[in-house]
């Protein structure tokens, strides 16, 4: 367990259901980051990834977010924690998402740039920001998530020998589960279809010096990255990434060795609106605290930092932040 002034970063629960007659082991890691935190599980290594960078002299961070990602509300929330400057890069619109607004409440510089292909993103970004910030890898693809699922999957022996079901998207979270099973089955659910997952996951694992200690298997059931899932599960989880791995479940639980265990990685937001069409959140925040908590962090209009729990706006902050403007 992490505790700061701003992080909190609680050890997993795990909570039993029934699918059918079938008990299913549910590790909550998305509580990992309750709210006002960004509720998803990749928070461990995020944490500890910048806590090493900031001991190597890193002081200025970004991050790029996709429509749906809630990387950049996170790395705000821990660069607020260690006074770190945190430049957000996201596909500019009309008005920011909920996601973004997160970001922003937690000190994140904003930064909005045309186009929607990273790579073009990327390049316009880098024309307007410190040459010397630290670009976090994409999706939050860091060592440090690996090792600390592991940990994790090693330290909760109830399920060794049985099946882990758990979604994928970059692959990171089962990449690290993998190393940490002993003879279990990881059903990693794709979120999306996207070719050689099954390389980049290996990659993950030896990038990070460990070695898979299960076996893999991969299931693309056809989704598309931003198709989200209706029927909910019962107990919050990411309509984008954990929902379809639960639909899976449902449909295979008959012939999963068990025990089971069903991996939860985020909570159940809108990306747009937050808490809306009976939405869970972490589970615990209601939209009125939400909303009393948002309206508190408002900042004044001109301001470009939270200076409460956020690093003071430097003069070279308030150069880049003119070039942000001037974009």
């Amino acid at each position: 367990m992490v505790r700061g002034i701003v992080v909190y970063i609680p050890d997993p629960i795990m909570e039993e259901y029934k699918i059918g007659s079938k008990p299913v082991f549910v590790v909550r890691d998305d509580l990992a980051a309750p709210f006002p935190g960004p509720n998803f599980s990749k928070i461990r290594g995020l944490y500890q990834h910048l806590l090493k960078a900031k001991e190597q002299g890193v002081r200025e961070v970004v991050s790029q977010d996709t429509s749906i990602s809630r990387c950049g509300w996170g790395c705000s929330w821990v660069c607020a924690e260690l006074d770190l400057t945190h430049y957000n890069v996201y596909a500019q619109r009309k008005e920011m998402n909920f996601y973004q607004r997160m970001s922003e409440a937690w000190g994140g510089q904003m930064v909005p740039v045309r186009g929607s292909f990273s790579s073009a993103m990327v390049a316009q970004a880098r024309k307007i920001l410190p040459s010397d910030a630290y670009w976090i890898p994409s999706g939050l693809s860091v060592p440090e998530t690996l090792h600390e699922h592991k940990a994790l999957m090693r330290g909760l022996k109830t399920w060794l020998g049985g099946s882990v079901v758990v979604s994928v998207s970059s692959g990171t979270i089962c990449a690290g589960l993998l190393t940490g099973v002993n003879g279990a089955i990881v059903y990693g659910i794709q979120s999306s279809s996207i070719r050689n997952r099954l390389g980049k996951i290996a990659s993950k694992v030896l990038d990070a010096g460990l070695c898979g200690q299960g076996q893999l298997s991969l299931v693309d059931m056809g989704w598309e990255y931003k198709e989200s899932v209706p029927d909910a599960p019962p107990f919050p989880c990411d309509i984008y990434l954990d929902r379809k791995a639960w639909r899976w479940l449902e449909e295979n639980i008959g012939v999963l060795k068990e025990p089971v265990v069903f991996w939860n990685i985020g909570g159940e937001w809108s990306p747009v609106k937050g808490l809306v069409h009976g939405l869970r959140g972490d589970g615990q925040v209601t939209s009125s605290q939400l909303e009393e908590w948002y309206n508190g962090r408002q900042k004044p209009k001109g301001n470009t930092c939270i200076q409460e729990n956020g690093p003071a706006t430097s003069g070279r902050n308030r150069e880049t932040q003119e070039r942000i403007s001037a974009n």
